[in-house]
């Protein structure tokens, strides 16, 4: 994919890393006829982007986890407003559907958490019904808002967008003006949380639409149902655990029965999530002004692309921002993260 009016008194920028994050950035600044440099050491098959499931679940992580609240929910509603159209500029550039869907999600909430809830969020998020799922205490919610992408459909349209971009051999930052850190868990401001993932082939009967409950969840994709995933902090092996994976697929049954109906298993994988001690993204620059770190988007990076490259972009280039307004501390991190034993 060529972009051919490039802009050659832009900046010279390095993009180190090329999940979901790199690539979205990449894009963004194609888009403004700057032509980066793309340069990845990593294993692509462990990358987060790969490995999730294309869930745009800002609804839903605002109703589970206190920390996706505040500024950082209102990021989020406006990175999922923002899919509708860099889902179908990535067809219209490539021909790739990244299969976007608007939503619903289905959540399972525990009856307690649910009842003390603000009424507002709990009128946005209807209530479908009690006493469902294994616990006769959970309800089940719609989050009408909360759609899905296929994320290795969205990966592979990036890829083909930011195909010229990309380099074999690692260059001198020296040479460059701006260097975007996008290594995801290796960023020395990130800690690794592995996640173990399996899917089926797809029958009738599996679920049209995502369901979730805690931080698993059952995703339906045109080729696949997927069923996620095992939460292992601090772990950076690509191994895959049969005993986890058949708990995982046991707690999915019990959800949705359905599931045990002897689909054949079409894959297993394992990926690794890039978490921050705040839990929001990680996107400032550091001390030298020069490396600007983009990381930290945990299980949320697919959601946050759209609206993580708009900020990023605006930072380095010192361009307009369309977003909400952020805290001014929200995304700057914690740089002094001792690297763990064994994760390089």
């Amino acid at each position: 994919m060529s972009f051919t009016l490039i802009d050659r008194s832009a900046p010279r920028i390095l993009i180190r890393g090329s999940g979901i994050i790199g690539l979205s950035i990449a894009w963004s600044l194609l888009q403004k006829r700057i032509r980066p440099m793309i340069y990845d050491n990593g294993d692509v098959h462990q990358q987060a982007s790969l490995a999730a499931a294309g869930m745009l679940s800002a609804g839903y992580e605002r109703f589970i986890d206190p920390d996706f609240s505040g500024s950082l929910a209102s990021f989020g509603d406006y990175s999922a407003s923002l899919w509708p159209n860099f889902a179908n500029d990535l067809k219209a550039l490539t021909g790739i559907d990244p299969q976007y869907s608007s939503g619903p999600t289905f959540g399972l909430i525990n009856a307690s958490s649910y009842d003390s809830k603000n009424e507002l969020i709990a009128r946005d998020h209807p209530l479908l019904g009690r006493g469902i799922g294994k616990n006769t205490s959970d309800v089940l919610m719609s989050f009408p808002k909360d759609g899905q992408v296929d994320n290795r459909a969205v990966m592979a349209a990036l890829r083909s967008v930011c195909e010229d971009c990309f380099v074999s051999m690692e260059p001198e930052a020296s040479q460059f003006d701006i260097v975007i850190e996008c290594y995801g868990w290796r960023a020395a401001e990130a800690v690794p949380v592995k996640g173990q993932m399996l899917s089926l082939e797809p029958r009738p009967w599996h679920p049209k639409v995502p369901v979730r409950w805690g931080e698993r969840y059952v995703t339906p994709k045109s080729d696949r149902t997927i069923i996620g995933a095992t939460v292992e902090p601090d772990i950076c092996d690509g191994r895959l655990k049969d005993a986890d994976l058949d708990v995982l697929f046991e707690d999915a049954c019990e959800v949705l029965p359905g599931l045990k109906d002897g689909a054949a298993v079409l894959e297993k994988w394992t990926g690794i999530r890039p978490k921050s001690k705040t839990r929001a993204p990680i996107m400032a620059w550091q001390d030298d002004r020069k490396t600007f770190i983009a990381t930290g988007h945990y299980r949320n990076g697919i959601l946050l692309a759209p609206a993580s490259a708009d900020y990023v972009v605006s930072q380095v280039l010192g361009s307009s921002y369309a977003g909400p307004n952020i805290e001014e501390s929200m995304f700057e991190g914690d740089h002094g993260k001792t690297q763990l034993e064994g994760c390089s």
